[in-house]
């Protein structure tokens, strides 16, 4: 695991909300995105850095009247899996797995939280209409928090600073900027489990 204040000074947060009440995540390497817009008309290099641009991304939707999170999608570069599964508490809070299927890494990753003094757990509650799993999987009945604070504002500053120099030095709008970090964690997953 890569713990957050150990993340080197160049990856940077980018937060999504998205229409349906979620958000999604994308931890990524801020040079990267710096030097695929250096020459924005080089078609080869912005391909490529969609490419070698996430560290970790995930999704999380809310159901109504549910105070849980639920994980959507998430990919990471190894050791950075829990390292997006507690930014992605720190920011929105109850997170839990998804209801319908989780991957025998995430699964793991789930009871390892469970086992954690410095996180919290609640069952997931009744409202959230929530499928659950079987005893031998009960960690993913519950939801989990984190019990102290990340320096979350620190890594989305990376993101803005690196956004506004390039939209300062390049004159790239910040819509076209956004929308290639969107497809950036989006291509990621997909190419680590394939469009689901």
């Amino acid at each position: 695991m890569v713990p957050v204040n150990s993340l080197s000074e160049n990856i940077g947060l980018h937060i999504t909300s998205m229409p349906s009440g979620g958000k999604a995540f994308m931890l990524y390497d801020t040079s990267v995105l710096a030097e695929a817009w250096a020459d924005p008309s080089n078609l080869v290099l912005k391909y490529k850095a969609k490419q070698t641009l996430p560290v970790a991304v995930l999704s999380c939707k809310r159901i109504s009247k549910c105070d849980v999170f639920f994980v959507n999608t998430s990919a990471a570069r190894q050791g950075y899996g829990p390292t997006i599964y507690e930014v992605a508490m720190d920011t929105v809070g109850w997170l839990a797995g998804d209801r319908v299927h989780v991957s025998k890494e995430a699964s793991e990753l789930w009871r390892k939280f469970s086992l954690r003094s410095d996180v919290s757990s609640k069952p997931i509650p009744t409202e959230c209409n929530a499928t659950p799993y079987p005893e031998n999987k009960s960690w993913l009945n519950f939801g989990y928090k984190l019990n102290y604070e990340l320096p979350v504002d620190l890594l989305v500053a990376r993101h803005e600073q690196v956004i506004d120099r390039l939209k300062e030095n390049s004159k790239i709008s910040e819509k076209e900027l956004l929308s290639f970090l969107t497809d950036a964690r989006v291509r990621y997953f997909n190419s680590k489990y394939g469009s689901q």
